[in-house]
């Protein structure tokens, strides 16, 4: 092949533009709060730094670069530039992950493969009962019975703890009212979404063991903010001071949800059996919210009676 021909592809492969949306009622009037924003913002450039530093070794330096921020609740538009240190190491590296190829591996599908965040996303810190080598890019996983395929990249990226950690701060914002979520595009589609009941699934756990400070369970009653019907997910429960992610525990309940026999809307309360955990894991301090069971599900008003209870009365 030509060298000139082989320089050219190799430069325009070095560039990748791509999109991230933070959408919600807080963010209709297209602002952010910055405090907000610039620790995502770091996060994703070290997202970048990290996941270069795993697949390419020191062979390119990445630079991320807000290029422009347009219509939309809040979305921002991203240059990712890979600068090549010398084109001997890129042909001494026949592995070399040019900048399309790492954001697809770290937010969309990659050779029929899932990339990173859809990984985290389904596999939820749960334990890995069976990798399988399918070819030279793909591999199957197995947890808990369910099978997906992932690109052989996914699984370095998956297992480093600065990858993992900033993945889960990029997602902060969500954790915030008004801020229910987080959109990839790349070409104007789609390639990864993130729904705020989901951002439970991202939070890095890397084996340390849980240290649990103090645990009580008590009957208590929340309203409820959002639902999550995909099993692992939080519901989005307010107790009348404030918004938890708490966990169901409660399969009776849960097989009810499934099968429509309960049905719910805006208003409705719950009376639960809660435990509260609080514990701490990284060194870090943290409270888990779990209900029990459901005792009761007490259904919201839906209109004022116009009369009294008195049949007699005459109008």
């Amino acid at each position: 092949m030509n060298i000139n021909i082989l320089y050219n592809i190799l430069r325009m492969s070095q560039k990748a533009e791509f999109k991230i949306t933070y959408d919600g009622e807080a963010l209709q009037n297209h602002t952010m709060d910055v405090k907000d924003l610039a620790p995502a913002l770091l996060s994703l450039g070290q997202l970048f730094d990290e996941s270069n530093r795993v697949l390419n070794d020191d062979t390119v330096k990445v630079n991320l670069k807000v290029k422009a921020v347009g219509e939309g609740s809040f979305e921002t538009i991203l240059d990712f530039h890979q600068e090549i240190k010398g084109i001997v190491d890129i042909f001494g590296k026949d592995d070399f992950v040019n900048s399309k190829m790492m954001v697809d591996c770290i937010f969309g599908v990659v050779g029929g493969g899932w990339g990173l965040w859809k990984f985290i996303s389904w596999i939820r810190n749960r334990k890995v009962a069976k990798i399988e080598k399918i070819d030279d890019e793909l591999l199957k996983i197995e947890v808990d019975g369910e099978t997906h395929i992932i690109h052989k990249n996914v699984l370095p990226l998956y297992k480093d703890i600065a990858v993992r950690k900033a993945s889960e701060d990029i997602l902060k914002p969500l954790e915030k009212e008004g801020i229910d979520l987080f959109l990839v595009k790349e070409d104007n589609q789609e390639i990864q979404r993130v729904g705020k009941e989901e951002i439970g699934n991202f939070e890095f756990v890397d084996g340390e063991e849980e240290v649990i400070i103090l645990q009580t369970e008590l009957e208590t009653v929340y309203s409820i903010k959002t639902l999550s019907f995909k099993e692992g997910n939080k519901w989005r429960l307010f107790d009348g001071n404030t918004t938890l992610w708490v966990d169901i525990l409660d399969k009776e309940f849960l097989e009810k949800v499934d099968s429509n026999v309960e049905s719910f809307s805006k208003g409705d309360f719950l009376i639960c059996e809660v435990r509260i955990t609080q514990y701490t894991i990284n060194h870090e301090m943290k409270t888990r919210h779990e209900i029990i069971k459901v005792k009761e599900h007490k259904k919201a008003s839906q209109q004022i009676s116009l009369f009294n209870n008195n049949k007699n009365e005459k109008t």
